[in-house]
């Protein structure tokens, strides 16, 4: 009760508020004797005090009628609490919290936890160098790839590191290779990969299959500029499947996801399976887990499959694309039932 009191008086303009005005705010069945406690709260804090000359509250005459609304103690609650935090949690320098200590204090209670975590990424790996994707910037600082997008471009705004973390909101086009002798269909498939190693390794046995293009998907880029496809290979108006292959860790299953959601991009499941035959590598321990687009991955292979790569990944392992040779990576691409001709 006491929190819904203060998050309606930070936003009261006037001086002075009534007593059944604060009682109107408690939701349906809230207990009186909880509300008068909560307000009293209030006075002993400062944020109300009554006046001198006050009538008392005939259902409490500890209660007055009427308060004085001192929002100069609101805030100095926020900056106490936004200094403790960045003292216990050693925020790094260059987060600028001043804001929360005046007009965005609101916003403190939802942001604090992205905070620390965008902290804890700057102290790993210090302020970048280059540009990268929003998908990539927000998977690094909070294992969730739309982070920024759906309400973290606002926190970063607020603590002033949107220029300093280099995020490039511009899709770059696509590092393509084109089939010409298959632009005459009317359906056209194309195969993605995430690394360029592996890129190079198919390039030569494109010609040998049914896909109109090879994708480098360079990381995170991909999920930015996929939507020029259709227009960089001349086809808008035909019809395309698009399939996936990455590293099986949790950052290739994370950008799979952020690609299935924009496009519905099916994953070219050969070659996984034939990673599974393989020796895996040791884990990359600066990788963030998401487990909604673990979820969807595995549920495109049978059980047992699924279970074999959540438990290498939990153990720490995963498979990076080279772990498949130049002459596994095109005999897999040719005979593959979407790819062969």
């Amino acid at each position: 009760m006491k929190h819904e009191l203060v998050e309606f008086i930070k936003g009261y303009k006037r001086r002075s508020i009534e007593l059944q005005q604060l009682e109107g705010i408690c939701p349906g069945g809230t207990d009186y004797a909880e509300f008068a406690e909560a307000v009293k709260e209030l006075v002993v804090a400062g944020i109300l005090s009554e006046y001198e000359s006050n009538v008392p509250s005939v259902r409490d005459n500890s209660l007055s009628l009427k308060y004085k609304v001192k929002q100069y103690k609101l805030r100095e609650n926020a900056i106490c609490a936004v200094q403790e935090f960045a003292l216990k949690n050693k925020i790094y320098k260059e987060i600028n919290l001043s804001l929360y200590m005046t007009e965005h204090a609101t916003a403190w209670e939802g942001d604090k936890q992205y905070i620390k975590m965008l902290s804890d990424y700057l102290y790993k790996y210090g302020l970048p160098g280059e540009e990268v994707t929003d998908q990539e910037r927000s998977y690094d600082i909070t294992g969730n790839e739309k982070w920024i997008l759906e309400g973290g471009k606002k926190v970063l705004e607020r603590v002033g590191m949107q220029e300093k973390l280099k995020i490039s909101y511009l899709p770059e086009p696509l590092m393509i290779a084109v089939n010409p002798q298959n632009f005459n269909r009317d359906n056209h498939t194309h195969l993605i990969v995430e690394n360029k190693a592996t890129y190079y390794r198919l390039l030569e046995a494109l010609p040998q299959t049914t896909c109109t293009s090879l994708v480098f998907g360079s990381g995170w880029k991909i999920v930015a500029n996929i939507t020029a496809l259709e227009k960089q290979v001349g086809l808008p108006n035909s019809r395309h499947q698009l399939y996936y292959f990455g590293d099986l860790d949790h950052e290739g299953i994370s950008i799979w996801n952020a690609l299935h959601d924009k496009r519905k991009i099916q994953l070219a499941k050969d070659f996984y399976l034939a990673l599974l035959a393989k020796k895996p590598s040791e884990g990359k321990t600066n990788q963030q887990e998401n487990s909604v687009a673990m979820g969807k991955f595995f549920s495109c292979f049978s059980a047992n499959e699924g279970k074999r790569m959540q438990s290498l990944l939990q153990q720490g392992e995963y498979y990076p694309q080279e772990s498949l040779s130049q002459d596994e990576l095109q005999c897999i691409w040719r005979t593959s039932t979407w790819a062969s001709i």
